[in-house]
């Protein structure tokens, strides 16, 4: 039981918990505009969880506010798409980086905490010391993995700092049944925890955030509020005419159909996939015309299951594109896809904004929710069934009548509201409004 990290772990532990209940520290000045944010993937990591902690360091100085950023160690492979991400954040935004202490056994009797109690603990430790370098601010951590909820309630405990938890995606009331988040009782308690000591609690969505309030009856619903994710319209500044490797456009009669952003838990390609062979099996002509693009990071699973799928010729899989190439493919193809089975009804995927501000129209694959809500509302794209296979065939067999949306006032008040830098700077106005109620 003392070997490897079991003894260091409980150390550790201890010593926390000891700092926690003895070296309580009250902050003498609360009104500070210096903001810790704990956010586990960081650039150059990829995966979407990325842009919204990052949006805040590009657009931190312009609501006069400093800002650290608290991250895991730089992947071992770095593409030129996290380059691109990480040269978007400003010098003078402090990155300080802890290695991964998650594998290996789990130290015997300690907490499970999604995300790894020992990354907690070091995360932790790498904190107090800035925390003791740096002026009183707010702590704010984004989550998952939902360790950075954990780590933040102790030091807010021990420093008195005003505490902001972001769900950028749900923990214990995830609707993921595979391996997204942990959800166990032992989560369901840490969640609760965390959530009364937080000052103010963020969603991405106002599902998320009624399910929330009505899941949690401690939650007191003043301090919950919404920030949407969003789009940057720079990304979209990049020539027309540059040549992007690997993709290629054939004839005019083409139908592409693109998926843009990580296969995984969050998206099951498999019902479409089944759906999209069961309309080529019919029909000839759509054999001749559908290419399905799937551009982005792939789970194992996901790779598995396109790599059966019964018309490899019509498939192109392409690796993760920086966005500003990602944009100018959203430009460039017939339809973008949204995957929307019910389980994320309550979420709003980051790509939909940029889909919308591409002009191009969105082929949203199933019924109800947040995103076929705006798509809908917006007259941004088509809706189908993904349990009716006719629906997508019509559309299909139908393209030339296919309306693209056009630059209506309507489609640009709402993405002018949701640009990054807009979203950023009323996030800040939050927190202006939280240290200034603080109590010291």
């Amino acid at each position: 039981m003392l070997k490897n990290w079991h003894f260091p772990a409980w150390f550790e532990y201890a010593k926390v918990q000891y700092s926690i209940l003895f070296n309580t520290q009250r902050c003498t000045k609360a009104s500070e505009r210096s903001l810790l944010v704990l956010a586990w993937e960081f650039a150059p990591d990829v995966r979407g969880s990325v842009y919204r902690p990052i949006s805040w360091t590009k657009y931190a100085a312009s609501a006069n506010w400093k800002v650290n950023v608290l991250c895991s160690e730089v992947p071992s492979i770095t593409s030129a798409a996290g380059i691109y991400l990480e040269s978007s954040i400003p010098l003078e935004v402090g990155i300080h980086r802890v290695a991964d202490r998650s594998k290996g056994p789990h130290p015997w009797l300690l907490p499970r905490v999604d995300g790894e109690l020992r990354n907690a603990l070091a995360v932790f430790k790498t904190a107090q010391a800035l925390m003791k370098t740096n002026q009183p601010g707010v702590l704010l951590a984004s989550g998952p993995p939902f360790h950075n909820f954990l780590v933040a309630t102790w030091l807010a405990k021990q420093y008195d700092w005003p505490l902001v938890l972001d769900y950028r995606d749900e923990w214990t009331e995830s609707p993921f049944t595979r391996g997204f988040v942990l959800k166990d009782q032992a989560n369901s308690r840490l969640e609760k925890y965390c959530l009364r000591q937080a000052d103010l609690v963020i969603f991405t969505t106002e599902s998320q955030r009624m399910h929330a309030i009505q899941t949690f009856p401690k939650l007191d619903q003043a301090k919950c509020i919404v920030v949407t994710n969003g789009w940057d319209p720079s990304d979209f500044a990049i020539a027309q005419s540059t040549p992007i490797s690997g993709l290629t456009r054939d004839a005019e009669s083409t139908i592409t159909i693109a998926y843009l952003g990580n296969l995984g838990p969050m998206a099951d390609p498999q019902p479409f996939l089944d759906t999209l062979s069961k309309i080529l099996d019919s029909s000839p002509r759509l054999r001749e015309q559908i290419k399905f693009q799937c551009i982005g990071l792939k789970s194992p699973d996901s790779m598995a299951k396109l790599s059966v799928f019964k018309y490899q010729e019509n498939l192109q899989l392409i690796e993760h594109l920086p966005k500003q190439y990602g944009c100018q493919v959203m430009q460039s193809v017939d339809f973008l896809l949204i995957l929307n089975p019910p389980t994320i009804h309550r979420y709003i995927q980051g790509k939909l904004y940029e889909y919308i501000a591409s002009g191009t129209p969105v082929l949203v694959f199933g019924r109800g929710g947040e995103m076929a809500d705006i798509v809908s509302s917006l007259d941004a794209g088509i809706i189908v069934d993904d349990k009716v296979e006719n629906e997508l065939a019509h559309v299909l067999n139908n393209f030339n009548s296919q309306i693209r949306p056009r630059n209506s006032a309507k489609i640009d008040q709402w993405l002018k509201s949701r640009q990054r830098n807009v979203l950023a700077l009323s996030m800040f106005e939050h927190l202006d409004k939280l240290i200034k109620s603080y109590k010291n």
